[in-house]
C-alpha cells in the first residue's frame, strides 16, 4: 500500500468511528432511564399533624385498643381519648404520650412506599390481614386527614400489605413499618420519662430532704457553684441528669392504688427537687421509698403518682457528706 492510499485509510478509518460514536451517543444519552425508587405515598410536614388516630387489632397477640392523640401548643402529645376491650387497660389517669416517639412515627410514615413492580394482592381481606386491619392509622395535617390501614406481613419479606383509599389494596414497605412495629403494647405509647425538662436547660436547682436543705446549684458557664459561687463537684451535674433522666417503672390508673399511694407518699420521708429553667420556669419532683417500691411525682403532671425506678437515682443515698 502507497503512502497516499495509507492516508487514506487512516483517514477512512477515523471519519468512520468518529461516525459511528455520533450515532451511538444519542442512544446512551437518551435511552431507557434507571428504574426510578417509587414515590412516597404521602406528602405532609410532620410537625404540622395536630391529631392523630391509631386503631390496634393484632390476632396472634390479641393487642385491642384504639386511641385519639392529640398536639398540644407546647408540642407534646396526650391521649384524647381511649378505649380497649381488655380490663387491663382501666381508663387513664395520665394521658402523656411519649411526644417523641409519635414525632418519629409521623415522620417516618413519609417513607412508605410501594413498590412498582409489585402486582396488587389476589387473596381475601382477611387473608391479608386487612379485615380487620392489624392498625389503623388516622392523622390531620392542616386542614388535610390522610389515612391507611397496615396488615398481614408479606412472607418472607418485611414488606406488610396495606389499603389507602385512593390505591386500594397494595404492597407496603419503608422503614415506617419497624416503627410501627414498635407499639408492641398500648403502654410502649405511654411518656415513661417522668420529666419532659432536659438538664441542658436546667439552670439551677436545689434537693431537700424531710425539708432540709441538701443542695443548691446554679450554673456558671460550663460550672456549677453554690449561691457563695463555690464551685461544686462533678457529682453534681451527674446528680441533675439522673432527675431528668427518672423513668416510670409503672402506671397507677386505679382509684383505689392511686389513693394508696397518695397517702404512702405523704406518710414516708421525701425527696424534693425543685428545677427551674433558664426562664426561671419551677417543676418540682417529689421522690419517697416504700419498701421495695420508689413513688414519684412531679409538677408537670399533676395529681399524677407513679412508680419510679429509684435504683438508678443517685440522690436517693444523697447526704451533705456525699458532695
Amino acid at each position: 500500500m502507497t503512502q497516499n492510499n495509507s492516508m487514506k485509510f487512516t483517514t477512512l478509518l477515523f471519519v468512520f468511528t468518529g461516525i459511528t460514536a455520533i450515532l451511538a451517543w444519542p442512544a446512551c444519552r437518551f435511552g431507557t432511564p434507571p428504574t426510578s425508587p417509587p414515590l412516597p405515598l404521602f406528602e405532609f410536614n410532620p410537625k404540622k399533624v395536630t391529631e392523630l388516630t391509631l386503631i390496634k387489632n393484632d390476632p396472634e397477640t390479641q393487642d385491642h385498643w384504639s386511641t385519639r392523640l392529640k398536639r398540644s401548643d407546647s408540642n407534646l402529645w396526650e391521649m384524647a381519648a381511649s378505649s380497649t376491650d381488655s380490663s387491663e387497660h382501666p381508663e387513664l389517669h395520665d394521658r402523656r404520650a411519649d411526644s417523641n416517639y409519635i414525632l418519629h412515627l409521623l415522620d417516618a410514615l413519609k417513607s412508605l412506599r410501594a413498590p412498582k413492580n409489585t402486582a396488587p394482592p389476589q387473596a381475601s381481606e382477611t387473608t391479608l390481614g386487612l379485615s380487620p386491619p392489624w392498625f389503623t392509622l388516622r392523622w390531620q395535617a392542616l386542614t388535610q386527614i390522610y389515612e391507611i390501614q397496615i396488615g398481614a406481613q408479606v412472607p418472607q419479606s418485611k414488606a406488610r400489605y396495606a389499603r389507602e383509599s385512593a390505591r386500594g389494596v397494595f404492597v407496603a414497605e419503608g422503614a415506617f413499618l419497624g416503627v410501627l412495629g414498635h407499639l408492641s403494647s398500648f403502654e410502649k405509647l405511654r411518656e415513661t420519662k417522668l420529666l419532659d425538662l432536659p438538664s441542658e436547660d436546667v439552670d439551677e436547682f436545689e434537693i431537700r430532704a424531710g425539708g432540709k436543705l441538701l443542695l443548691y446549684a446554679q450554673r456558671d458557664g460550663d460550672d456549677w457553684v453554690d449561691r457563695k459561687h463555690k464551685h461544686l463537684p462533678e457529682r453534681v451535674p451527674r446528680l441533675l441528669e439522673e432527675l431528668t433522666q427518672i423513668r416510670i417503672n409503672k402506671f397507677i390508673d386505679t382509684p383505689d392504688l392511686l389513693e394508696r399511694a397518695q397517702k404512702d407518699l405523704k406518710a414516708h420521708p421525701k425527696f424534693m427537687a425543685l428545677l427551674k429553667d433558664r426562664h426561671e420556669n419551677p417543676t418540682a419532683v417529689t421522690i419517697a421509698r416504700i419498701g421495695k417500691k420508689t413513688l414519684g411525682t412531679t409538677s408537670s403532671r399533676k395529681n399524677q403518682i407513679f412508680e419510679i425506678d429509684g435504683e438508678k437515682i443517685g440522690l436517693m443515698v444523697l447526704t451533705p457528706n456525699r458532695l
